[in-house]
Parts: structure tokens; sequence; C-alpha cells
């Protein structure tokens, strides 16, 4: 499939990595190899991530894949957070991109609070948190 084909393509997934540069590499790949398969591919990112996240997908898009970049903003306040404080201020940013893209799958490796879980299973089709499918392959 070459990159003028993506164009038309009715998938579109979010993929929503954890902060650390391990994570946020893992789901750049996923995203590459999706939007190489015809579907919309979009990483939402930390605005601190955003530009080593762009120079990393580049070449994808220069070859006509559809992947591309939205940008959450957590406040300058947040670097002592834990993470789930961090996704709870991420809520409404999270509904009003599924709003405004709906996306038929959001792929994560941070785990959603449940009201992030409902609001979310009652705007797309499918959820996966590979959090979980990581550490089960470590405790086999």
């Amino acid at each position: 499939m070459n990159g003028t084909d993506n164009s038309t393509s009715k998938l579109q997934f979010f993929f929503f990595p954890f902060t650390a540069k391990g994570h946020v590499i893992l789901m750049i790949d996923m995203a590459k190899l999706f939007s190489m398969r015809g579907v919309k591919s979009t990483l939402l990112a930390a605005h601190y991530n955003e530009l080593p996240i762009q120079r990393s997908i580049e070449r994808t898009q220069k070859l006509g894949f559809n992947i591309c970049i939205v940008t959450i903003k957590l406040p300058e306040s947040t670097t002592s957070l834990d993470m789930r404080q961090k996704l709870r201020m991420l809520d409404k940013q999270l509904k009003e991109l599924m709003e405004e893209h709906r996306p038929n799958c959001l792929i994560s490796d941070t785990l959603l609070d449940n009201s992030a879980k409902t609001e979310l299973n009652n705007r797309i089709l499918g959820y996966i948190c590979i959090l979980g499918l990581r550490v089960s392959h470590f405790l086999d």
C-alpha cells in the first residue's frame, strides 16, 4: 500500500503514550505501523514532547502516510505530580479531542480512570491499554 491510498482510510486511531521517552518511542513506532496500513494515526503528545515526536514522524509523513500529532497541555507545575493526577487534569482535554476528532480507537500505555474510560466507551469503539499486556508478558 502506498501513501496515497491512506488518505481515504475510514479508521482513525489515537495513541496516548505515558510521557517517559521509552513509552513515547514505543507508541510512535506503533502509530507509524498503523499509518502504513492505512489507519489515520494521531499521537497525543504533551507539549514538551511535541518536537521530538514531530522529528520522529517526519519521514513517515513525507512518504505520504497519514500520521500526525495533537498537543495536549499540562500546567507547568505538574512535573512533581504522579501520572494519575496528571491524567485527571487531562480528562476535559481528552473528552474534547474525542468529540472533535471522533477516533475509532484509543491505544494507551497508561491506565485511565474509570470515569474517563466510561466516557470514552460512549464515544469510541475501542480502548486498549497495552500496559497490562506488557506486565502479563513479564510475569509469564
